[in-house]
């Protein structure tokens, strides 16, 4: 828990962080009372899954202390609960896979995660290269297949001298919108973990990283 003296900045940085949101919630139709319910089934399972005690049985009484919410709504909304379908996967594919190795420093990136143009196959095995970076991966799919699927999704570039070099950062569907709403609910949420990880252990710090 922050100390008090921070806990002020702490609401005022969630209060901005919550105005863009509330702008699209807005724009897009979803109201005041559905964010409200959607809150409340939100922090119930949060204090559920997050906040129990070892050993002991959560308890209305317990989740309203936790919560703010009262037990009569806290009863109701255990009540009501169905089987939820699962949110989709954030997307793991060959490509990510590629451009994550690619990424992860030498030798196929600089030590700062900078990716190196490489050579599409070298003869010398010291040597980094495309092919090997693919290998690498132990996937049972032709080196040449994984490059044709890069260049289809401009992703990567075939060079007039030979050389493959990384042309995007991170593989970002351009017409899949459901796949880009997934990451909305992902890559938020990851950043302010990493965010607030780094405020409450300075000693031990997560790799933040903005592009701009």
């Amino acid at each position: 828990m922050l100390p008090r003296p921070l806990r002020e900045p702490f609401v005022s940085a969630i209060r901005r962080m919550l105005r863009v949101v509330v702008h699209h919630l807005i724009a897009q139709g979803v109201t005041h009372p559905a964010l409200t319910q959607m809150l409340k089934e939100i922090y119930l399972e949060v204090a559920e899954t997050e906040f129990a005690l070892p050993f002991k049985r959560q308890t209305d009484s317990r989740l309203a202390l936790v919560t703010g919410l009262n037990r009569k709504e806290i009863s109701r909304l255990r009540g009501r609960r169905t089987l939820a379908t699962p949110p989709p996967a954030v997307e793991d594919t060959l490509v990510t896979h590629v451009i994550g190795r690619w990424m992860a420093g030498p030798p196929y990136a600089a030590a700062d995660g900078s990716p190196r143009r490489l050579p599409y196959e070298s003869v010398r095995p010291q040597v980094p290269s495309f092919a090997r970076l693919v290998r690498d991966l132990s996937v049972d799919i032709p080196v040449r297949s994984v490059l044709d699927e890069l260049l289809r999704m401009q992703v990567a570039a075939l060079l007039p001298d030979g050389d493959v070099e990384l042309r995007r950062e991170a593989h970002i569907p351009t017409q899949d919108a459901s796949t880009k709403l997934t990451l909305l609910g992902s890559d938020p949420a990851e950043l302010f973990r990493t965010i607030m990880h780094n405020i409450d252990h300075p000693e031990a710090p997560r790799l933040q990283r903005k592009v701009v």
